[in-house]
């Protein structure tokens, strides 16, 4: 994958995604808006030779301490799938989240809109 010239759009999307979650502390709210520039910043965090490490021991917890991203991901690359609490009432910055489905997977944690929560028993509105 990382010697693809020219990958299709999913997979470019993937590595869009992946850019960005691994790099999240080092993102800022307004850079988060911008365009992933794929040549330089997703080839540059594919050729890091602990890539596969970084996503092996990634802390979920980066994307809470940087709601700016996780939100931007799930919005952008998700459609909106993943459930974005705010828990205090006071606006996004306090809010406290359910990671991005992809990372819900790699830590067994998955919920959809149908309302499965983290432990895997039936939410608000499951059938």
């Amino acid at each position: 994958l990382r010697r693809m010239p020219d990958p299709s759009v999913p997979i470019r999307r993937t590595f869009e995604m992946v850019h960005l979650i691994l790099n999240a502390p080092s993102i800022s709210v307004s850079q988060v808006n911008q365009k992933v520039d794929y040549e330089r910043q997703c080839r540059r965090t594919l050729a890091k030779p602990d890539l596969i490490a970084s996503i092996l021991n990634f802390d979920v917890d980066q994307l809470v301490q940087n709601f700016h991203v996780a939100a931007t991901v799930d919005e952008k690359y998700l459609g909106g799938v993943a459930c974005l609490h705010d828990h205090t009432g006071s606006g996004l910055g306090n809010a406290a989240i359910r990671p991005p489905a992809a990372l819900q997977v790699a830590t067994g944690h998955l919920s959809t809109q149908r309302g499965v929560v983290p432990n895997g028993s039936p939410g608000k509105g499951s059938p």
